[in-house]
């Protein structure tokens, strides 16, 4: 396959897919102004309850997609996860409002926030999957590295967007319902990726991991990869380790961070301010992550995701709670940019480490296990555990848990050697076994 091609196809799902879902929370004012109930629409429980939706779907749509890739392909996965979120999206554009539906009005925002979160499990690891099945090992880091650059470019066109569609309503150039053009953009975006995945070639490990077509039974799929995370205990919870932390930070402090900083910081940062730095991170982490997936082919994965691991869970726990509360907008902005810039090491790393991890027979739905259970847990409780944390920075008892995850994931790699030889290195040396 053209190389242009796969990475394109490795990045503009997510980017999509995270754009809405960053985009969602932006527009949260004019959401609950137009479908939520009269009574409520001071209230962020309700609206809490949509943004946390689409994580309760996903094990359901991680297990659904992931038995769908091994036994349709993961082409197909692909193209249906496509088809899904655009409908969703659309669908959001065109909900009647509450002052003319009522209460079924808020009600189809939550079916379609629920279908949205099933589309999203597909489309995030069966990305990184198709890539990884389509790449040399030698060159494995690199090829994955656009998936995670899908993600870093979503949230950056998500941020910037959102503070430019903002200003625009705030200043009544363009009229509130405005917001819905948002998404009927991100709907027809998707569907033009789903045409562009139309010509995919299917991956030659789907062909070769099941050997008869009797076998492909969803009995046997299931029962099989129940089988593989029992037998396979300490890489199963890394990598549950690997995918919750990352999606805890992600969520923590780029999804929400804007919301955290403007309630809390004495200095009164403006949202739209705290979104631009935000922009600014991803951006940079966008930009830096094709290098670094170069980069992890030549010198290992592991030492890299040990230190980026080590930073980010400084950052996290010991600088961003004083920063959001206290910090300048200059303090923020240094640190928006070392976020950036680990946030891109940690991204390249990880996706390469839980693929490699993962065995090759059901690999499809042994990803969506693993997937689906750190997606619900970190993902959907990030935005309630951040806040009660901030609420009593700086003696609250939740830091224990928050530093029990990355102690975790730093004795399960110590079982193996952090400095590693290269891919590449590795990769010369069985050509020359051949040889």
């Amino acid at each position: 396959m053209n190389r242009k091609k796969l990475f394109f196809t490795g990045a503009i799902g997510n980017s999509i897919e995270v754009f809405e879902a960053i985009v969602y929370a932006f527009l949260q004012p004019f959401i609950t102004k137009t479908f939520f109930p009269v009574n409520l629409r001071d209230h962020n429980l309700l609206f809490l309850l949509t943004a946390i939706l689409p994580f309760l779907a996903r094990p359901m749509g991680a297990l659904f997609f992931g038995m769908m890739g091994d036994l349709k392909g993961r082409k197909t996965v692909l193209e249906y996860s496509m088809v899904l979120s655009g409908l969703s999206c659309c669908a959001i554009a065109f909900t009647p409002s509450y002052t003319t539906a009522g209460l079924l009005s808020f009600f189809l925002i939550l079916f379609f926030r629920f279908l949205f979160g099933l589309a999203m499990s597909g489309e995030y690891n069966n990305s990184f999957l198709y890539l990884a099945e389509h790449s040399a090992p030698e060159s494995r880091g690199y090829i994955l590295s656009w998936a995670a650059f899908g993600v870093s470019f979503g949230i950056f066109l998500a941020t910037t967007f959102s503070y430019a569609f903002t200003s625009l309503i705030d200043k009544e150039v363009i009229p509130m319902w405005s917001f819905r053009l948002v998404f009927l953009l991100s709907g027809l975006s998707l569907y033009i990726a789903y045409v562009a995945r139309k010509d995919l070639s299917e991956t030659a490990e789907f062909f070769i991991s099941f050997p008869t077509f009797q076998e492909k039974k969803k009995t046997a799929i299931y029962q099989g990869a129940k089988q593989e995370l029992k037998s396979s205990l300490f890489a199963s919870i890394k990598i549950i380790l690997l995918s919750g932390f990352g999606t805890h930070i992600t969520y923590s402090l780029l999804f929400y961070g804007a919301f955290h900083i403007t309630r809390y910081n004495i200095n009164a940062h403006s949202f739209k301010d705290v979104t631009l730095l935000i922009a600014i991170s991803s951006c940079i982490s966008a930009m830096l992550i094709p290098t670094i997936g170069k980069i992890t082919d030549f010198i290992g994965r592991k030492l890299l995701l040990i230190c980026s691991l080590i930073v980010l869970t400084s950052l996290y726990l010991f600088f961003f709670f004083d920063i959001a509360k206290n910090g300048t907008y200059q303090e923020l902005l240094c640190y928006y940019l070392a976020l950036g810039f680990f946030n891109a090491i940690y991204f390249c790393a990880a996706p390469a480490e839980i693929i490699d991890s993962l065995p090759k027979k059901m690999r499809s739905t042994v990803n969506g296990l693993l997937y689906g259970i750190p997606a619900l847990i970190f993902g959907a409780l990030s935005l309630p555990y951040f806040q009660a944390q901030i609420d009593k920075y700086p003696e609250s008892p939740l830091f224990i848990f928050s530093i029990a995850i990355p102690l975790l994931l730093f004795f399960l790699f110590s079982k193996n050697k952090f400095f590693a030889p290269s891919h590449k290195y590795m990769y010369s040396l069985e050509k020359n076994k051949v040889s």
